[in-house]
């Protein structure tokens, strides 16, 4: 068997044909960080009762793996039908991500629901529709059942007091997301996540069906990744009452053609509407300080994009791959423009920058290949399109 163990550590699996089946020999202490990772033979894995500790992704993309078996007598950690948990069973681990269930309860010793805990790979796990949370479960982590494309609508008993970012995102078949009315801190409308008093949008389920949604006036805040993945939406109508959307609210709607914004937007995430290739234009309310980055990486359609004047910053990779863009006016007051910022514009004809202009990041304007015009202050300033565009450049010419 392939494994490299140092000084009680197992740091590596070296892969060996037709091997499916890994016991972890007695003596191994620790299984190292993404000792396993990417391996996607592996079927099954036996935990000896010497291990008392597991790093971060040791099983991630262990795509082919339907149980994880511990030892009795393992302080630390235990296993029930094949899923891994601590040894009290308070904490769900890992839900091996090929099992063939496609229902499953969740014991009802479990409190806490860990990150990942239902997705450790790039997508969730294969066959779950159904997944039955008990009353005793308080905290759901991180990405904890994202991207399981077969789960179906869940309901959130009362005693849950954490959904963790991403915890339900690009579920393809779920269409609500259902809140117990005894839940203190959650609440649902037509199948929307909300915190309790409806102030923020914490999950829209990326199967429903609506191409069109109106965010409820009232809202205050659309949650970090609220909107990710959604599939089916084309148009999202903001109310006035949003002042903040979270990072990553909108990543990944890859058929969403328009936005309002409303007027009253201070904050808006890192990257907010990265990979919405259908966007095509877009206002940004003057009360933005800062684009922030990823903001807009990917917006392959984005044709009319206007800075306000408000804003200071421009992020690392906020408009990359921004290939219909074909003109930037950058406002005075910006003082900052982040790596690769505008990397791969290929369209971009021209760029108009500030006076006020201090930094220009490494790659900001790199592969925009129409690049011909370029103007700080109202001076054309020369350069060469195979060359970066530096500030020392700007003010070679501007002094």
């Amino acid at each position: 068997m392939g494994l490299t163990i140092i000084n009680g550590i197992l740091e590596d699996y070296l892969y060996e044909e037709d091997e499916t089946d890994i016991v972890i020999p007695d003596g191994v202490t620790e299984i190292g960080k993404n000792a396993f990772t990417e391996f996607e033979s592996i079927g099954s894995i036996f935990i000896p009762a010497s291990v008392t500790r597991i790093g971060e992704y040791a099983f991630y993309r262990c795509d082919g793996l339907q149980s994880i078996t511990v030892a009795p007598d393992n302080p630390c950690f235990s296993s029930v039908d094949g899923v891994l948990f601590d040894k009290s069973r308070k904490t769900l681990i890992l839900y091996p991500i090929a099992r063939q269930d496609t229902d499953y309860r969740i014991p009802d010793s479990v409190e806490i629901i860990a990150d990942n805990a239902f997705a450790f790979s790039e997508g969730g796990c294969l066959e779950l529709q159904k997944v039955i949370i008990p009353d005793s479960v308080k905290y759901i982590g991180d990405h904890a059942f994202e991207i399981c494309d077969e789960l179906r609508d869940v309901f959130i008993p009362k005693n849950v007091e954490h959904i963790g970012y991403n915890a339900f995102a690009g579920n393809d078949n779920m269409t609500a997301i259902t809140v117990s009315e005894d839940n203190p801190f959650f609440s649902s409308a037509d199948g929307v996540l909300y915190d309790k008093d409806k102030k923020t949008l914490k999950q829209y389920p990326a199967g429903k069906a609506d191409s069109i949604f109106t965010v409820p006036d009232g809202v205050m805040s659309i949650g970090d990744g609220a909107f990710s993945y959604c599939k089916n939406l084309k148009s999202v109508v903001v109310p006035e009452s949003v002042t903040s959307i979270g990072a990553g609210a909108f990543n990944c709607c890859f058929y969403l053609e328009s936005i309002r914004l409303p007027k009253r937007l201070t904050k808006l995430g890192k990257g907010a509407f990265s990979n919405c290739h259908k966007l095509q234009s877009i206002v940004l309310p003057d009360g933005l300080t800062c684009i922030e980055d990823h903001t807009f990486k990917d917006c392959k359609s984005l044709r009319s994009f206007t800075i306000p004047k408000g804003i200071t910053k421009i992020g690392a990779y906020a408009l990359d791959c921004c290939w219909g863009l074909t003109h930037i006016v950058i406002p005075d007051g910006v003082t900052s423009i982040g790596d690769m910022a505008f990397w791969q514009c290929q369209s971009l004809k021209s760029i108009i920058l500030p006076q006020s202009i201090k930094s220009i990041g490494s790659k900001a304007f790199v592969n925009c290949f129409e690049l011909k015009k370029l103007i700080c202050g109202g001076k054309e300033i020369p350069f060469d399109n195979s060359s970066e565009i530096s500030i020392e450049l700007i003010q070679k010419h501007l002094t």
